[in-house]
């Protein structure tokens, strides 16, 4: 792998490689398809981030299920369970904005929210893989490669589709500089995949060049 660098300086550094993908998930979220899901899931992060009182029940709701939450899609039940407690008559509580109670009653929201989590994670679990240490060349294309095959495994509903596809064709137009023969050069000489025997045309029609 040194040689290869050494002999072709072009090549891309792998925290290089994590922009590139970085630039791929924004490209994702930035979709108008998805954009009232993000400014949804803004406004329910705000709101909950800076009203003590729910925060303080959203945190007691996440311990009693002994939930891992990492973002709005799994915090979905507990803000279910805010806004019970909100309208019980018996119960004193704070104010809840309507726009909070709107996006909270929205199932349309989750269910595109879900969608838009399940396109992105293959995206940011190869951001993840490609941050660590002994992270090489080789390794690339492994998750470029694996990243593009769960994007188009995600089961979506129809409406989605084309979002799919929108998530799939970023994916191919800013990964084409990593098309360079070095990069799939680099790919099989490492030692785990060199035994994969496959024509360059095959290797791209993987990725649906």
């Amino acid at each position: 792998m040194r040689i290869l660098k050494k002999d072709n300086s072009h090549i891309l550094k792998v925290y290089c490689v994590v922009h590139v993908l970085n630039l791929i998930a924004k490209k994702i979220v930035n979709n108008p398809i998805m954009d009232p899901v993000v400014k949804g899931n803004k406004t329910l992060v705000n709101y909950f981030t800076n009203a003590g009182f729910w925060r303080k029940h959203l945190t007691t709701w996440q311990k009693e299920k002994k939930n891992v939450c990492m973002g709005p899609q799994e915090h979905e039940g507990g803000f279910w369970k805010c806004l019970e407690i909100h309208c019980d008559p018996l119960i004193y509580t704070p104010s809840m904005t309507t726009t909070v109670i709107n996006v909270i009653e929205d199932w349309d929201h989750f269910t595109a929210n879900q969608t838009l989590v399940s396109l992105l994670k293959p995206v940011v679990d190869a951001i993840g893989n490609l941050k660590q240490a002994q992270t090489t060349l080789a390794n690339i294309w492994k998750h470029l490669l694996h990243a593009y095959k769960s994007i188009q495994h995600v089961d979506v509903y129809s409406q989605f589709q084309p979002f799919n596809k929108h998530c799939i064709n970023i994916l191919h137009s800013q990964t084409t500089i990593f098309h360079d023969e070095i990069y799939i050069i680099g790919f099989f000489l490492h030692p785990g995949y060199h035994h994969i025997s496959v024509s360059k045309s095959t290797f791209f029609e993987i990725l649906g060049k």
